[in-house]
């Protein structure tokens, strides 16, 4: 993977394991951060987004199952880490950091 900052030009190229949370689309993103700022309030979120309660409710929902669907990609991952730990082709030590990477436990 490679990352670049646009403003100053800097770029890092490597393996990089980002928390489930980061890698939600930039919508759900957004929305995530306005629902923390707004203590979960959804009557205070949609006023601050100008939409109504049933618009509200969808995009959460939306957000709910890109979250659930990366967490089962995530846990598909596991698997295959754990059978090639099964098979001998990955060493248990290599195997259990990259699950712990996956979950978010560095």
């Amino acid at each position: 993977m490679k990352l670049k900052c646009d403003s100053c030009g800097v770029t890092y190229e490597g393996v990089f394991s980002f928390p489930r949370i980061m890698r939600l689309s930039t919508e759900s993103l957004k929305l995530a951060e306005a629902f923390l700022l707004c203590s979960g309030n959804f009557k205070e979120l949609s006023e601050q987004l100008g939409v109504s309660y049933p618009t509200l409710r969808k995009h959460v929902d939306t957000m709910i199952n890109e979250l659930v669907g990366l967490r089962q990609q995530d846990q598909q991952t596991i698997e295959s880490i754990l059978d090639d730990i099964d098979k001998g082709k990955l060493k248990s030590e290599e195997g259990l950091r990259l699950i712990r990477e996956i979950n978010g436990e560095h």
